[in-house]
C-alpha cells in the first residue's frame, strides 16, 4: 500500500469507500443467484453441508487478502471471558387477578334496554357499558321525590309559622296535647314491657311442656324395654308361655312402641312450639327498645314544652314542631337519596341505570342480551387491565436459590411473538408442585399495552444476581447468515482464512454477547469488518446448506 504509482495517490484516502461498494456489489450479485436458483462455481472437490438450526459448528470457510483485511478494517482478537450475570429459562402463564380483573353486576335487577360495548373493546374507568330500567329503581325514585315534595311543603309551613310568630299570632301552646303524646308513649313501653313478659312466660311454658314430653319418652322408652323383654324371655323358652300368650305379649310390644312414636312426634311438635315461642319473644325484644326511645322522644318533647310554656315562650311551640317536622322529613329525604345510590342511580332521576366499567381495560366478556331481565348476581361484563398483570414461571427447585425478588425478567409470549416485555419478580413459592415438580415464580409485567392475553403460554428469562464466567465476544462480530448467528474464527494456519461458524447466543450486554455454544476459549476471530467477510462468503456462495468446507 505504500509502494502507489502517483497517479493513483489522490485514490489512495477513498479506498476504504471502493471496498465497501465492491462488497454491496458482490452482496446483490449474491442474493441474485440465490433467487434465481443459481449457485456460485465450486472447485473440485468442496461439499456442502447444512447444520440444523438452533445447532452451532463449522459451516465453510472464506479467505481474503492481506490489503483487503486493511482496506476493510477488519480486526481479530481472542474471545474474553468475563463475569455475566447467570440468567434462567422457563416456561409460564398469563395471570391476573386482584384490582386488575373487574366483574361488573348491576346494583339493582332490571331489564337490559341498551349495550354499548362488546367483548373486546377497550374502555375507561366509569365508561357506561350498558343500559337498564329497574322497577325497583323506579320506585326508589318516586319515594326520593315524595320525600323531596315533604320537605319542600314543611319547609314552606315553617316559613310562614315563623311570620305568624312575629305577628303574635301564637297564644298558649298546646301543653296537654304533648302530655298525652308522653302519656301514650308511656303506655307503648308498658304494653311492649308486657308484651316481653307474656312472651318470655310462653317460652318458660313450651319448654316445662318439652321436658314434659321428654319425660313421657323416656318412661314410654322404659316400658318398651320391659315388655320386649318379657316378650323375647318367653319366646326363647316357649314352654314357659302359650301362644296365646305371646300373641297378647307381642300386642304388648306394638302398643309401647306406638306409645315411643306418639311421645317422639309430641317432642318434636313441642321443639317447634318452643322455636315459635322463641321466634315470638325475639321480635317483641326488638320493639321494647323502640318503645322506651319514643318515650324518651315524647319526654324530651315534654319537658321543652313545659319549659317554653313557663318561661313565656309558648308562641315558640309551633315554631319547634314545624321544625322537628322539617328535621324527620330531612332525614327521610336523605335516606331516601342514599336508597337510590346504592341502587346505582342518581337522586330525582328516572329508573334508569347504567352499568359502569370500575376500572381501564378491555372487556373480556358478556353475558348480557337486550331484553334480558338480570339481577344483582348476574355478571354482565368481565373488564380485565391487561396494562398490569403477573406471569407465572415455573421453575426447577434446582434454580430456586439463585432467584431472588425484584431480578429482572424478559418476558416472550406465544400470543406476541417477536415482542420481549420486561417484568420484575415479585414473589417466590415455597412448594413445589407435586405433579410438575417446578416452583412457582411470580413476576409483575408493567406497560404489556395490553399485548399479553390472559391464560396464555410465556417464556421467561430471569436475570439473577449470580455471576458466572462465560465466553463473550463484542457484538461487532456477529453477523447472520439466513437468519443465524455467525461469527468469523481466524484458522491459525494463514492470515486471512476464516472459518463461518454458525454459534448459539447466550446473555447480552451492552457491546457483547454471550456464545452458549460453538466457541472455544483462546480462539480468536473477527472482531470488526465482518460485514466484508460475509459479503464474500455470500460472494463465494457461503450460506446454510451450500457452504464450501476448505481443510
Amino acid at each position: 500500500m505504500d509502494n502507489y504509482p502517483r497517479f493513483l495517490e489522490p485514490l489512495k484516502s477513498h479506498w476504504r469507500w471502493i471496498a465497501a461498494s465492491v462488497a454491496i456489489v458482490f452482496l446483490i450479485l449474491a442474493i441474485w443467484f440465490s433467487l434465481s436458483g443459481s449457485e456460485a462455481p465450486r472447485p473440485d472437490g468442496e461439499s456442502k453441508i447444512a447444520l440444523p438450526e438452533g445447532v452451532a459448528g463449522k459451516v465453510g470457510d472464506v479467505q481474503v487478502t492481506e490489503e483487503a483485511l486493511k482496506l476493510a478494517e477488519i480486526e481479530v482478537a481472542p474471545a474474553e471471558v468475563r463475569l455475566v450475570r447467570d440468567r434462567i429459562t422457563a416456561t409460564g402463564i398469563v395471570k391476573t387477578g386482584g384490582n386488575q380483573v373487574a366483574k361488573v353486576t348491576p346494583h339493582v335487577a332490571g331489564e337490559v334496554v341498551e349495550i354499548f360495548a362488546l367483548p373486546g373493546d377497550q374502555v375507561q374507568r366509569n365508561q357506561v357499558l350498558a343500559r337498564m330500567l329497574s322497577p325497583e329503581l323506579a320506585r326508589a325514585q318516586a319515594a326520593y321525590r315524595q320525600a323531596a315534595s315533604r320537605v319542600n311543603v314543611l319547609q314552606a309551613d315553617l316559613d310562614r309559622k315563623r311570620q305568624l310568630a312575629k305577628l303574635g299570632e301564637y297564644g298558649s301552646g298546646e301543653l296537654e296535647d304533648s302530655r298525652s303524646r308522653a302519656v301514650e308513649a308511656e303506655r307503648g313501653l308498658y304494653l311492649a314491657s308486657r308484651s316481653v313478659a307474656e312472651k318470655e312466660a310462653a317460652v318458660a311454658e313450651a319448654e316445662s311442656n318439652l321436658k314434659v314430653r321428654q319425660h313421657e319418652l323416656r318412661q314410654a322408652e322404659s316400658e318398651l324395654k320391659v315388655r320386649q323383654a318379657a316378650y323375647n324371655r318367653s319366646k326363647s323358652v316357649p314352654e314357659l308361655a302359650s301362644l296365646q300368650q305371646l300373641e297378647r305379649l307381642q300386642a304388648d310390644v306394638d302398643k309401647a312402641r306406638s306409645d315411643v312414636a306418639a311421645s317422639e312426634a309430641r317432642i318434636i311438635e313441642g321443639e317447634a312450639r318452643v322455636k315459635a315461642a322463641l321466634n315470638a319473644f325475639e321480635t317483641v325484644q326488638g320493639e321494647h327498645p323502640l318503645a322506651k326511645k319514643e318515650l324518651g322522644i315524647r319526654r324530651q318533647a315534654l319537658a321543652r314544652e313545659e319549659k317554653v310554656f313557663s318561661g313565656g315562650y309558648s308562641q315558640q311551640r309551633e315554631l319547634l314542631s314545624a321544625e322537628s317536622a322539617l328535621e324527620m322529613a330531612l332525614a327521610e329525604l336523605n335516606g331516601a337519596a342514599e336508597e337510590v345510590q346504592l341502587l346505582g342511580g342518581e337522586p330525582g332521576g328516572t329508573g334508569e341505570t347504567l352499568l359502569r366499567s370500575p376500572i381501564k381495560g378491555k372487556v373480556d366478556s358478556s353475558f348480557l342480551t337486550l331484553g334480558e331481565h338480570v339481577d344483582t348476581e348476574h355478571t354482565c361484563f368481565t373488564v380485565i387491565d391487561l396494562d398490569k398483570v403477573w406471569v407465572e414461571l415455573a421453575v426447577a427447585p434446582k434454580d430456586i436459590a439463585s432467584i431472588e425478588v425484584d431480578d429482572e425478567v424478559e418476558v416472550r409470549a406465544d400470543s406476541n411473538p417477536g415482542k420481549i416485555l420486561q417484568a420484575v419478580v415479585t414473589s417466590i413459592g415455597s412448594v413445589a408442585d407435586p405433579t410438575t415438580k417446578t416452583v412457582p415464580v411470580l413476576a409483575k409485567v408493567e406497560d404489556t399495552g395490553g399485548r399479553l392475553a390472559a391464560g396464555s403460554y410465556v417464556k421467561g428469562l430471569v436475570t439473577t444476581e449470580t455471576r458466572q464466567e462465560r465466553l463473550t465476544v463484542p457484538k461487532g462480530a456477529l453477523q447472520e447468515h439466513t437468519g443465524r448467528s455467525t461469527l468469523y474464527v481466524a484458522r491459525p494456519e494463514g492470515k486471512g482464512t476464516f472459518e463461518v461458524r454458525h454459534v448459539v447466543l447466550g446473555a447480552e450486554g451492552e457491546d457483547w454477547r454471550e456464545i452458549a455454544e460453538g466457541l472455544n476459549p483462546g480462539e480468536s476471530l473477527a472482531t470488526r469488518g465482518t460485514f466484508y467477510l460475509k459479503s464474500e462468503a455470500l460472494k463465494s456462495a457461503l450460506s446454510d446448506g451450500c457452504c464450501s468446507v476448505g481443510e
